[in-house]
């Protein structure tokens, strides 16, 4: 979705964080994102009239490249000023989101996992977690014999960590904390239940 988003030249729109964490990731700069966070629309009405309220303020730096953030939740009263709003003297806005996006990404809940990785797994893993395996991978212990290495994944929480780790398949395997690695073990046993050997889809 981001890729389409970034040859077509489109702004994403979203409530999921995650497509922020993805382009922060990515180290890249478009498409830009609209999150929707604690927002009291219900409905592509109620949105469209909040973008169509803030986008002339927002014009320049969506063409740049950005991330905009709308916490309507939190507002619980406003009225229209008859003066106009301007800019404090001396603030930067890249200055401002670099900070902002330090601040939260120090705030967000960590988990590291544990796990030895095969070759093949170790090579894919920039094109997976993005920038964030570059330090992992330079942090990582000696390869052994077989090439596996062992490192220090972090995630937001173990569904996430499972999630994003049974693609790997037999690659890796998950040695710390056990929680992660009993989790993963009983996802693998959920999708073999869904695929019985012999069988045909039990949807059509």
């Amino acid at each position: 979705m981001l890729e389409r988003a970034r040859q077509e030249g489109r702004i994403l729109v979203s409530a999921d964080s995650d497509f922020g964490t993805l382009l922060t990731l990515q180290e890249a700069s478009q498409p830009s994102f609209i999150l929707f966070l604690q927002s009291d629309a219900v409905s592509a009405e109620d949105y469209a009239a909040l973008l169509l309220r803030s986008l002339h303020l927002l014009e320049v730096e969506l063409r740049r490249g950005c991330v905009a953030v709308f916490r309507a939740g939190r507002v619980s009263c406003a009225r229209v000023l008859a003066e106009p709003f301007g800019r404090p003297a001396g603030f930067e806005l890249a200055a401002f989101w670099a900070r902002w996006s330090a601040e939260f990404e120090a705030s967000r809940p960590r988990l590291e996992v544990r796990l030895a990785a095969s070759p093949g797994a170790l090579a894919a893993f920039g094109e997976v977690f993005g920038a964030a395996a570059a330090p992992a991978l330079d942090a990582a212990g000696p390869p052994g014999q077989d090439g596996w290495r062992v490192l220090t994944l972090s995630f937001e929480h173990e569904r996430a960590a499972v999630h994003r780790l049974a693609g790997f398949g037999d690659q890796v395997e998950i040695l710390d904390p056990p929680s992660v690695r009993a989790e993963l073990l009983a996802t693998a046993r959920e999708i073999l239940g869904r695929y019985p050997p012999g069988g045909s889809p039990g949807r059509t």
